[in-house]
Order: structure tokens, then sequence, then C-alpha cells
């Protein structure tokens, strides 16, 4: 098996729903957009983050291959009714931050662990356009309202 498959098996084996690996080119339509934008984007260009440089994956980490995206569908989830339309369903399913105890964080700490078992080099601090990644991998598609939306 290649080690993309055996990345990809992993993934949906604890229960992440779709899992893509794309090239770590740079996301040049990205750059393009949020430049045009001009000064409304001032907060972003400027943030120091520096999210125009994950833009560009190679400037922030020369050794880079690929990049991997891993979609959780929140969707399938209960919520209780008097929530929904209040909060998104993203933030309820605690998916931001999630804690390294929690099945959230856990899953992705596994994926990390296995990861880095295998022989990959994980960046840190790198924050690449994570739309446009997933979407250039084949695991999301998203449009002008800016959502992404998995199959």
């Amino acid at each position: 098996m290649s080690l993309a498959q055996d990345i990809k098996e992993f993934a949906l084996d604890i229960g992440y729903n779709h899992v893509g690996i794309t090239s770590s080119d740079d996301f040049a339509d990205h750059i393009k957009e949020v430049q045009s934008l001009g000064a409304i984007y001032d907060f972003y260009v400027e943030d120091p983050r520096q999210f125009l440089k994950g833009a560009q994956p190679k400037m922030t980490m020369p050794s880079a291959k690929s990049i991997i995206s891993l979609v959780w569908d929140s969707s399938q989830n209960a919520f209780p009714e008097s929530l929904l339309g209040k909060i998104g369903r993203i933030y309820l399913a605690r998916c931001y931050n999630a804690l390294r105890h929690r099945i959230n964080g856990a899953r992705y700490q596994l994926t990390l662990d296995f990861l880095t078992k295998i022989g990959c080099e994980i960046g840190t601090g790198i924050f690449v356009p994570e739309k446009r990644a997933a979407s250039r991998a084949g695991v999301t598609a998203f449009d002008k309202n800016n959502f992404a939306y998995a199959r």
C-alpha cells in the first residue's frame, strides 16, 4: 500500500469522513484575491500569523511536499433544537481548538502521532488557506458564500 493510502486509511479508521492529499504548491489564486481587496483586508495581511506566507507553503517549510486535508462531518451529530440557527454546528461540535482529551482533539493528536511514526515531517504554525487546500485535495467545494461543503 502507498504512503498516501496508509494515511487515508488511518484517518478514515479513526473517524474522519474524508481525507485528501494535495501538493504543497502555492495558492496563487488566494494571494491574488486577497491582494486585490486592498485596504479592507489589511487586518488579514498584517496579522502576526502571516497568512499570506501560508499560501506559499514551501516559503515557510521548504521540505513540504504535500498538504493533508481531513474532513469531519459535524452535521452527523444531533444538537438541541434551541441552539440550531443561533450557533453554528461546527462550534457546537467543538471542532475548533479541540482539547486533546475530547474526541476531536484526540482524533487530531492520533493523526499527528501516526504521521510522525511513519516518518512524515509536520509543519507547525503554517496557516495554509484551508478551504482552498481541501478543495484542491478533492474533499470539499466552496463558492462565493465562503462555506466549505463536503460530499
